[in-house]
């Protein structure tokens, strides 16, 4: 549900702890808890290595390498995770006139876990590229990237707040996901499912222990499910609905805003055209037909996401979408 943000004027960041005197320079803020591989501590010009038991301060921004892992307790029992190939930069905010403590994050890219401790909940707040998010007595997954955030509630209720928009958006029902663009809009809640598997990219999610982002996904067969697990594979948001309004069920985005390199293979029977073609990100080519071309003569068939792109539902079709590969095994005659 989204609503009007009323407390814009909060620190947009993660505020992990209040306590009730001023901070000393380079206070010590938390412990590393746990650390694998590859975990750096940056503070201006100087990095340093953080090993379990090491002292966590003020300004620093923690950095993991590949197959790499930090789990960071801070003084009042709250935890952050940060995956592989991720980056947070933690800040100490002394207040004088509430005589309190916030630690400030900036997560800039990644994957990472929030718990909270033992502080009220409008001590939390999570700050990443798109917005910010306060809690409510959470367990929280975010995977932060260039143009988007997705964030998973496990326990607890979030609030979040796009900057471009400053409307407020409830996650209040554990096991469900939001994910924020740049412009500001918001797809979701739609369920995060929790069986999310086989998934290639360049950063491991805490909660699923497997890799979601950024490089094209495998192609595998769609479910009547709207989830997140539809989302990452193939394209479909929480909000995607066929024109008909009939099953949603479509595989990876067939709008040819989304595709180049395509080239016509023949004129099917049924008068729709057949064509190879890649998608803007990937190198994997495919083969099926253009929604635009198929929303002319089967608008049934045609699936308009909340992201504004057409897909086509091919089991309407009595089709198939095909890598390029596929298409030539079954037609080598």
């Amino acid at each position: 549900m989204a609503r009007a943000a009323t407390t814009i004027g909060l620190a947009c960041a993660l505020a992990l702890a209040c306590w009730g005197k001023p901070a000393l320079a380079q206070a010590n803020i938390g412990k590393a808890a746990a650390i694998k591989n590859d975990v750096q501590g940056v503070r201006g010009s100087a990095t340093r290595a953080l090993a379990v038991g090491g002292d966590v301060f003020s300004d620093d921004a923690v950095k993991t390498g590949d197959a790499s892992l930090a789990q960071l307790l801070f003084l009042d029992q709250t935890t952050f995770t940060v995956a592989a190939n991720s980056q947070a930069v933690l800040k100490d905010v002394y207040r004088p006139k509430e005589a309190t403590h916030q630690l400030v994050m900036n997560a800039v890219t990644g994957a990472f876990r929030f718990v909270s401790g033992v502080q009220s909940p409008q001590h939390y707040q999570v700050q990443f590229p798109q917005g910010y998010l306060t809690v409510r007595g959470t367990i929280v997954d975010f995977l932060v990237s260039a143009d988007r955030t997705i964030i998973i509630l496990d326990e607890g209720a979030a609030t979040v707040v796009p900057y471009a928009t400053r409307v407020a958006h409830d996650l209040d029902r554990p096991g469900t996901a939001l994910v924020v663009y740049n412009d500001g809009h918001v797809d979701g809640p739609m369920t995060a499912d929790q069986t999310i598997k086989k998934i290639n990219g360049s950063i491991p999610f805490p909660l699923f222990g497997n890799t979601i982002w950024p490089t094209q996904q495998p192609l595998e067969e769609a479910d009547n499910r709207r989830d997140l697990l539809d989302f990452l594979e193939y394209g479909l948001s929480s909000g995607s609905q066929s024109r008909s309004g009939g099953s949603p069920i479509a595989p990876l985005p067939s709008d040819y805003r989304l595709k180049h390199a395509i080239v016509l293979l023949k004129h099917l029977d049924n008068g729709l055209n057949l064509y190879r073609y890649r998608y803007l990100w990937s190198d994997a080519e495919y083969v099926g037909v253009l929604a635009q071309e198929v929303e002319k003569t089967r608008p049934d068939a045609v699936v308009q996401g909340a992201d504004g792109y057409l897909r086509v539902d091919y089991v309407r079709l009595n089709m198939q979408l095909l890598t390029w590969d596929q298409w030539r095994a079954a037609n080598k005659d």
